[in-house]
């Protein structure tokens, strides 16, 4: 199953050393990882919203 992996490197809620730790071990074959240097939390609500949502729209466009 396809998977996208998404993260802040500024998370104050969940440290994105222990985000990727644990990715690395789930990871699919099929999948894609963005990372936004700056970012919190709410990738979705930071001020380059934009960006994260185009990252997520291209990768289902690209499996549909």
């Amino acid at each position: 199953m396809p998977a996208l992996w998404l993260h802040g490197t500024d998370d104050p809620i969940v440290r994105y050393e222990d985000s990727a730790a644990g990715w690395a071990e789930i990871r699919p074959t099929d999948h894609a990882e963005r990372t936004y240097p700056g970012a919190r939390h709410e990738i979705f609500n930071e001020l380059d919203k934009d960006r994260t949502i185009d990252d997520a729209i291209a990768f289902l466009h690209e499996r549909i």
